[in-house]
């Protein structure tokens, strides 16, 4: 009489491979689905989670994107969705990297913000429009400057002023603008990044 013997079959994982041409299926097979030009979708991670049943770590992630541009594919992640998605023509997209100053680099590299008042310049950026992106009226603006030109008059004109109040003591002109200081270069960034659309959710003026 014949032995049956039974063979256990040990469940293969699926390779980053395997699983980015799952995923590009689920696109194929989709109700939605129709042949585009330069195709796009969105998945999210926890769906990608139940294929392999386990959470991606950021070695996992780096695998499938990899995989993904191996298909031709290129992959944004917030945290919300991965975005899956086609380019043409990388190659003439204008690059930034190349373009970064030695002095901006050094000082990242030593963990000091570069200097507010160099970027100020450079972009052209006023104090006083940055201080009513924040919400500065011009009255609080004007109250800043008396302020600052209180801290550097003599100690005859702060009395004067103590007594009267009288702010033309401090001869400030119309368009002095606040001291450089007042904000950091983060919030000068901000402010740029913002009021040139590079910030797409920041609340505009």
């Amino acid at each position: 009489m014949a032995v049956i013997t039974r063979r256990t079959i040990t469940p293969e994982k699926l390779t980053f491979k395997q699983l980015a041409k799952v995923i590009l299926l689920f696109k194929g097979i989709s109700p939605e689905y129709k042949e585009e030009c330069c195709p796009s979708f969105k998945i999210r991670e926890t769906a990608i989670q139940q294929l392999i049943g386990q959470s991606l770590s950021l070695e996992n992630r780096a695998d499938l994107v990899r995989e993904f541009n191996l298909l031709g594919w290129e992959v944004a992640i917030n945290p919300e969705y991965w975005l899956v998605f086609t380019v043409p023509n990388v190659h003439n997209w204008h690059e930034v990297g190349q373009w970064l100053p030695y002095s901006v680099t050094e000082n990242f590299q030593r963990g000091i913000a570069p200097c507010s008042r160099d970027l100020c310049q450079k972009l052209g950026i006023s104090v006083n429009e940055v201080a009513k992106f924040y919400g500065y009226s011009e009255e609080k603006i004007r109250d800043e400057l008396v302020c600052e030109a209180y801290d550097c008059a003599d100690e005859e004109t702060q009395e004067e002023f103590d007594e009267t109040g009288d702010e033309s003591l401090f001869d400030i002109e119309e368009g002095t603008q606040l001291p450089i200081d007042t904000f950091s270069y983060w919030q000068y960034l901000d402010f740029y990044l913002a009021t040139k659309g590079l910030n797409r959710k920041a609340p505009l003026f």
